[in-house]
């Protein structure tokens, strides 16, 4: 059965990272292609899914720079993003990124 992904997501969770700092980090999918924040900057991206298998491509960036700690939590931001495999929708509604088996990343929907 394939996942419905599509529409407005705010990141609440990523592993290894405190949020806290950064806004919302928002993800919206849309045929296709990803549009986000991320904790500098805004990107897109192209998606494909099959299923739960979700495989998104490097991200174009926008924007100027930041500070050094938004910098390095972007290039985390992104290294999580770059290993997701599989996303599905847990029981809460909550959109799952896994990556080598592991959660990587968790969103609550903005549109549903």
């Amino acid at each position: 059965m394939a996942t419905d992904i599509s529409g407005d997501w705010i990141i609440s969770e990523a592993r290894g990272m405190d949020l806290s700092n950064y806004g919302d980090l928002k993800l919206h999918f849309d045929g296709g292609k990803l549009y986000g924040k991320s904790p500098c900057r805004s990107f897109n991206a192209e998606y494909r899914l099959d299923g739960q298998h979700l495989t998104i491509l490097r991200p174009d960036v926008f924007g100027g720079l930041c500070d050094e700690e938004k910098m390095d939590a972007e290039s985390k931001f992104f290294s999580l993003l770059s290993v997701v495999e599989d996303a599905s929708i847990d029981e809460a509604g909550q959109l799952v990124f896994k990556g080598f088996g592991q959660e990587v990343l968790r969103a609550k929907s903005q549109t549903r």
